[in-house]
């Protein structure tokens, strides 16, 4: 059977989990961020853009919701049939960002 998992516990693992995905991340030598393969033709670097721009597309949701109005899912000028498409956007704006700034953000 699963544990009840409240607010306080799912911080406290997400946290948690983020202090690893940080500390793995900081084990990589920096001139194999860029290496592609990690998924496709993509490297670590584009991989953490990738999950960077989609935790800060959640927040705006989180946020926009709180305001008491109806998030623009899954980003404005996109449908959820466009996901491919928002990708590719995204990969391709945030192509080569400092892996620090993509850390601290």
């Amino acid at each position: 059977m699963h544990e009840q998992l409240d607010k306080e516990k799912l911080l406290d693992l997400m946290r948690s989990e983020f202090a690893f995905a940080q500390r793995t991340l900081l084990l990589i030598p920096e001139n194999q961020l860029d290496t592609p393969g990690i998924d496709g033709e993509w490297s670590v670097r584009d991989a953490l853009a990738h999950m960077v721009a989609w935790q800060r597309l959640a927040l705006d949701w989180v946020s926009t919701a709180q305001r008491g109005e109806k998030p623009i899912m899954p980003a404005p000028g996109y449908r959820w049939s466009e996901i491919d498409k928002l990708n590719a956007d995204m990969h391709a704006r945030d192509k080569g960002r400092a892996i620090n700034d993509l850390l601290a953000e």
